[in-house]
């Protein structure tokens, strides 16, 4: 077998330094500086990357389940401490050779397939075909998290090296060359296949995931030094619909019914609901979980002309005619030079594996259109071409780029800018795009492949994914099968399927865990419930033990604290019909009776001195259940038992009323939360919400407003306690949020700051459909369409 299959020499096989070249002065300084500079970041990355993996060489070591993995797993952490120090200058030697051969004039080719021979092939190691895809996907991520600064120092380094623009996988310090430069640098170690992947994770995890931060210190450095100090990357494209026509739009009488989404965060929180539009929308309440949504099978039948009527509505639309007219109709004159679907798809497929662009709008960068797209793609087709006139798409490819867009603009409206969901809609739709254009389907047919694709990914996207690291690992896998679409997609639509039944096995899972941990909170919810009631009717019993007796001031707190945990306790484990729950009321009595008679100057009750010590042991043994030290136990047990408060020792008394009243009683965590200040009585629009909620079932969600600017959030009711008035709200991973009585719940839905989520009959894109029909027949606003280039 032969070796590692990447086709460009080593760095280091040929070790240059930049000392033993020739470069001009000013090429030099900027060489020397970018290698200091990336040098200081790069040791640090190695060095944190080295530390995790020792970290978890040593987890591994722990967790082997025999004693050979442990051997293997101790030797490889040894090897590593031992050759540490060789990883750095290996390391570095690589990148000094790759900046010292920049201006060499004799290019090595990246992918030489059209020079291979047969006698060329040859197989590949396992292990090796694993190393490059794993190093694969490293450098594709930091390519797509960097892509516009990677863009601006390639530019930079161009001009550096005298050439064009470089390419990222031959960039001195782009993520490919960083790969390939640890991945020789490693076989100092010589580490088995297992330990070597885990050693690149490692890396990708620690140096690469800073990686974007390296780039801009790159450029702001060759910015600094005046190397293309002015760059920027402003594509000129025309905008499917302008900013200011947006605002208008938004701004009109009927704006509420064309971007409600924007409305509701404007809106909302400055307009109190009504109870009776709550109530209204309790029928349908949103009980699930936003997994259920994928891979669903659709409850409408397919229209197999939905693509002609949508045609037909465009036409009407761009031109102000009737739909169905038949003076105009779908037969209009095609252009007199027509790109073949062959090309179209051929520019789309170049296009849809570039990284994810961007464009300048009004100044800030904002992602990529259909409109944007379209653009680039009658470029290419005219470059490649190379015809005058330049050729132009066909009607019904128009027609269908259109449609497109106008369904990708209306599905960006139900979800946040600049948000994960946004970013992965945006790097579907060149994909999408194609589909459309080779399959008719696609719009005809609401179970195609690329159309639930596309809805899971949206919705995993908005609802799945937050800003909460726990999120990363779900956000990561969407991010990874996206990015497998616009690279591997090629015309065939099973990859559809694969990548969403992929997403929905994940999916799944991870809603299954927060199903688990949702039920373990309500568990935990209703115990702290049990122990609260407990607790006030403990009190109760106590007060009316106490209640006319002339007890000590510092006995009936102890009593009133110590001895009620001891009776709450009981009653959870035993009952209150229990033996053990009327011998501990017992001993409450007799404990008061004994300290009022001692207080009143005549003998406790208990004379009887062995009594005397079975009681004292008693209770001991009692406050030790409910979390009380041997030492605190026998010091409280003795108090009440004496019933004296002259004999003790002062200091002895304030001792023990520190202590009590710095540890925490049982359930007091419980009932701190649920007391709270006092707040103002209901008004009557509150108590209608405060009926409301009580009818909810439990798993219901309700949406809560974060923010001025509307931002909202949505929450699962999964618990709450009409005895306590308590709620119990979890996320959509099943971890516990908030902290929510009826009362101020009520309060808030009262004000527009809560709203119960209702159950949606359709996807995004179904409802992006239904408002693109819409805005075609004249009901909602009008789309705006560029006006083609001349």
């Amino acid at each position: 077998m032969s070796g590692p299959i990447s086709v460009m020499p080593s760095p280091d096989s040929t070790h240059v330094t930049l000392s033993t070249r020739t470069f001009p002065r000013r090429v030099r300084t900027l060489l020397e500086g970018i290698f200091e500079l990336v040098t200081g970041e790069l040791d640090r990355g190695l060095a944190e990357t080295l530390d995790g993996f020792e970290q978890q060489l040593f987890k591994l070591a722990e967790q082997a389940r025999s004693k050979e993995i442990q051997l293997g797993c101790l030797e490889a952490l040894g090897t590593v401490k031992r050759g540490r120090s060789d990883l750095m200058p290996r390391y570095i030697a690589s990148l000094e050779s790759s900046l010292a051969g920049l201006r060499d004039t004799t290019a090595v080719a990246v992918n030489p397939t059209e020079s291979l021979d047969f006698s060329d092939l040859s197989l590949v190691d396992d292990v090796d075909m694993d190393e490059t895809t794993l190093f694969h996907e490293i450098t594709t991520r930091a390519e797509i998290r960097s892509s516009l600064p990677l863009f601006l120092m390639s530019q930079r380094f161009g001009v550096i090296a005298g050439k064009p623009a470089m390419d990222s996988a031959s960039l001195p310090i782009g993520p490919a060359m960083l790969c390939r430069y640890l991945r020789s640098a490693s076989h100092c170690f010589e580490l088995n296949y297992e330990h070597r992947q885990l050693l690149f994770r490692q890396f990708d995890r620690h140096l690469m995931g800073d990686y974007n931060r390296l780039v801009e210190v790159v450029n702001a450095y060759l910015i600094n030094q005046g190397v293309l100090p002015n760059l920027s990357y402003v594509p000129t494209r025309f905008r499917a619909t302008p900013r200011g026509e947006d605002a208008a739009a938004a701004s009109a009488p009927n704006a509420k019914s064309t971007t409600p989404a924007r409305h509701a965060q404007m809106g909302r929180p400055s307009q109190p609901i009504s109870p009776a539009h709550v109530a209204a929308a309790l029928s349908a309440a949103f009980t699930g979980w936003p997994g259920d949504a994928i891979n669903t099978t659709p409850t409408t039948e397919d229209n197999e002309d939905v693509f002609t009527d949508l045609r037909e509505l465009l036409l009407a639309s761009r031109h102000q005619i009737p739909a169905g007219s038949t003076e105009r109709g779908l037969a209009r004159k095609e252009p007199p030079m027509v790109a073949s679907a062959t090309d179209v798809q051929s520019v789309l497929s170049l296009l849809q594996r570039r990284p994810a662009a961007q464009a300048v709008v009004g100044g800030q960068l904002a992602p990529n259109t259909i409109g944007h797209v379209k653009q680039d793609l009658l470029a290419q087709l005219r470059q490649i071409t190379g015809s005058n006139p330049p050729p132009a798409l066909a009607n019904e490819d128009t027609d269908t780029i259109d449609l497109v867009g106008l369904l990708f603009d209306e599905m960006m409206k139900d979800v946040r800018p600049n948000s994960p969901a946004s970013k992965l809609l945006n790097r579907m739709q060149v994909p999408l795009l194609r589909v459309a254009l080779g399959d008719k389907q696609f719009f005809n047919k609401e179970e195609h492949p690329a159309r639930q694709m596309l809805d899971a990914v949206a919705e995993t996207g908005t609802y799945w994914a937050g800003d909460d690291p726990a999120d990363h690992e779900l956000l990561g896998k969407v991010e990874r099968l996206v990015e497998r679409i616009s690279q591997e997609f090629d015309g065939d639509i099973e990859l559809f399927n694969t990548m969403l039944s992929d997403l929905s096995n994940h999916t799944q899972a991870v809603m299954r865990r927060a199903e688990v941990a949702e039920r373990r909170h309500v568990e935990a919810a209703r115990g702290k419930e049990r122990l609260t009631i407990a607790q006030e009717h403990a009190g109760q019993i106590m007060e009316a033990i106490t209640k006319g007796l002339p007890l000590p001031k510092f006995t009936k707190a102890l009593l009133n604290q110590a001895w009620s945990d001891v009776l709450a306790l009981t009653a959870l484990r035993h009952g209150e019909d229990s033996e053990e729950w009327h011998r501990q009321v017992e001993v409450a009595t007799q404990i008061a009776l004994s300290a009022s008679a001692a207080a009143a100057g005549g003998r406790p009750s208990s004379a009887d001195p062995q009594q005397a010590v079975e009681l004292g042991q008693h209770v001991e043994q009692s406050l030790m259940q409910v979390g009380y030290h041997a030492e605190e136990a026998a010091a409280i047990g003795q108090r009440l038992t004496t019933g004296s408060e002259t004999a003790d020792d002062p200091s002895s008394r304030t001792e023990i009323a520190m202590k009590l009243k710095a540890r925490a009683r049982l359930g007091e965590h419980a009932a701190a939360k649920i007391s709270g200040f006092q707040l103002p009585p209901l008004t009557a629009q509150e108590q209608e919400c405060l009926e409301i909620i009580r009818e909810l079932q439990f798993g219901t969600w309700l949406e809560f407003v974060t923010n001025q600017q509307g931002d909202s959030v949505r929450r699962r009711l999964s618990w709450f306690s009409l005895a306590t008035g308590h709620c119990l709200f979890i996320n959509h991973r099943g971890q516990r949020v908030g902290d929510y009585t009826l009362d101020t719940l009520a309060r808030a839905m009262a004000r527009g700051q809560v709203r119960v989520v209702e159950q949606k009959k359709e996807t995004l894109l179904a409802r992006a459909m239904h408002r693109v029909v819409g805005m075609l027949r004249g009901e909602l606003s009008k789309p705006q369409f560029p006006e083609p280039r001349p």
